[in-house]
């Protein structure tokens, strides 16, 4: 199937559920006017938390404003019945306007917060993204993207879902460039050793890393955080490790967006046989 893959088709990283800012059928229309066959649609799980971070509360009042059709009431009452009523509604939206697609359906959590999430959360969904965290203190870089997946295994439990760690390095690349106080090229501090332990760990969980655009997009301001970023995909490439593809998207309408996957994917040194998406679009 890989060799087969056409990446200007795929995007596994669309958020479709209560932070965006167009109907599905509206969203739908876009994605068949720019040819994607391979559609990953989610949510952030942090929007139906009984405490959600402050960026939760101002993604959904965002969402509010520039949706017709719920109100702010309607969207925390969706919040309240937690991702199945998304699950459901981005079904539906398949089954109406996806015909000629291949779609799934996924839930993203921040790494920090996978412990506090219910399992049963995950009824539902084909897939789960982990939005990657970075290592503070000494903690080595692989240690910490080991424990991320291992926590992210455990919670899948026995349900027959692909782990994929979303833009693993962004975060940690623009810290570095926000603090200019170091080099990012040699301070992206992701080592060979670190790619054997994060390729050994994906590799056990069946999991697999992503290429994002919307990491590229942001790095592309900074040539030297590009150079970083390859560097860190080339050692985990190097190491065995397979990639998802996405664009992160949350407003498929906006004026100024973008998505060229075959640009994001030579800039990081990851070619199309290194991909191996979620096992829902099998």
């Amino acid at each position: 199937m890989t060799s087969e893959l056409d990446p200007d088709r795929i995007d596994c990283h669309i958020h479709a559920g209560l932070e965006r800012r167009e109907s599905l059928e509206f969203a739908f229309g876009i994605l068949k006017h720019d040819h994607r066959e391979i559609v990953g649609l989610l949510d952030h799980a942090e929007l139906y938390m009984e405490s959600p971070p402050t960026w939760a509360d101002i993604a959904l009042i965002e969402s509010a404003q520039r949706l017709d059709e719920p109100s702010l009431v309607d969207l925390f009452r969706k919040r309240l019945r937690g991702p199945g009523v998304f699950y459901r509604q981005v079904r539906d939206a398949i089954s109406a306007y996806g015909a000629g697609m291949k779609c799934a359906v996924a839930l993203e959590i921040n790494g920090a917060n996978l412990d506090g999430l219910d399992p049963g959360w995950l009824d539902g969904a084909d897939y789960l993204g982990i939005c990657t965290t970075q290592p503070s203190g000494e903690t080595p870089w692989g240690e910490h993207m080991a424990k991320l997946i291992a926590s992210a295994d455990k919670l899948r439990g026995a349900r027959d879902m692909t782990i994929v760690l979303h833009h693993p390095f962004r975060w940690r690349l623009l810290e570095l460039a926000a603090s200019s106080l170091v080099d990012p090229p040699l301070a992206a501090g992701f080592t060979p050793e670190d790619a054997r332990v994060t390729a050994r760990a994906l590799s056990d969980a069946g999991a697999v890393a992503e290429v994002n655009y919307a990491s590229y997009y942001h790095l592309k301001r900074f040539p030297s955080l590009v150079v970083a970023a390859r560097d860190a995909f080339q050692v985990l490439k190097n190491a065995g490790a397979k990639f998802s593809l996405g664009s992160d998207a949350h407003w498929l309408s906006s004026t100024n967006f973008e998505y060229e996957p075959r640009t994001a994917l030579s800039e990081f040194g990851v070619d199309v046989e290194d991909l191996r998406l979620p096992d829902a679009f099998s």
